[in-house]
C-alpha cells in the first residue's frame, strides 16, 4: 500500500504492531506475507529447480524495488543500501531489537487468527474492552471455528 500511499497528501509515518506489553523482550511484529519456498518433491526437474533458485537470487539482489513498495524484503544484505536505509520501515530490519521482534506466523489456522485481529484488535486498545475480555474472546473465537473445522 505504500506505492499508493507515498503519492498521496497524506503525512504518515510507519511503527511497531500495537503491543499488550511495554518490554521490547516480548515485543511481536508480523512478518509473513511474503517467503519463498522449493517444497521437497521425490522426484525435481533439474531445470525447473535452478530457475526456481535464479529466480529467488534475483528477487533476494533487486529487494530494494520490494523495500519501496514498503515490504521488508527478501535479504538483510539491502540493511547497508543507503537508500533503503532513509526509509520508514528499515528501523524494523536494522535495529537488532526490533528484527527479533518479527514472528512468521504460518500454522494452519492463521487466518482465522488474522480474521479476530484484523476486526477487533484496536477495540482493547481505545479502550472499548478491557485487554482481558478482548483476548478470552479471541482465544474462544478461533477455537470454535478451529473446532468446527476439524468437525468438517
Amino acid at each position: 500500500m505504500n506505492n499508493q500511499i507515498k503519492e498521496s497528501d497524506v503525512k504518515y509515518g510507519v511503527t511497531n504492531a500495537a503491543q499488550l506489553s511495554d518490554d521490547p523482550d516480548k515485543m511481536v511484529n508480523w512478518s509473513s506475507s511474503h517467503q519463498f519456498v522449493l517444497l521437497k518433491q521425490p522426484k525435481r526437474d533439474k531445470a525447473k529447480t535452478e530457475a526456481t533458485l535464479k529466480f529467488l537470487s534475483w528477487v533476494r539482489t533487486n529487494s530494494l524495488e520490494w523495500a519501496k513498495a514498503g515490504q521488508n524484503p527478501a535479504t538483510l544484505a539491502i540493511t547497508k543500501d543507503k537508500e533503503y536505509q532513509k526509509m520508514q520501515q528499515s528501523f524494523l530490519l536494522t535495529d537488532k531489537t526490533e528484527q527479533e521482534s518479527l514472528k512468521i506466523f504460518n500454522y494452519r489456522y492463521n487466518g482465522y487468527l488474522a480474521d479476530y485481529l484484523d476486526r477487533y484488535a484496536y477495540d482493547s486498545v481505545f479502550g472499548k474492552t478491557s485487554i482481558s475480555s478482548y483476548l478470552n474472546k479471541l482465544q474462544n473465537t478461533v477455537q470454535d471455528e478451529v473446532d468446527a473445522q476439524m468437525t468438517d
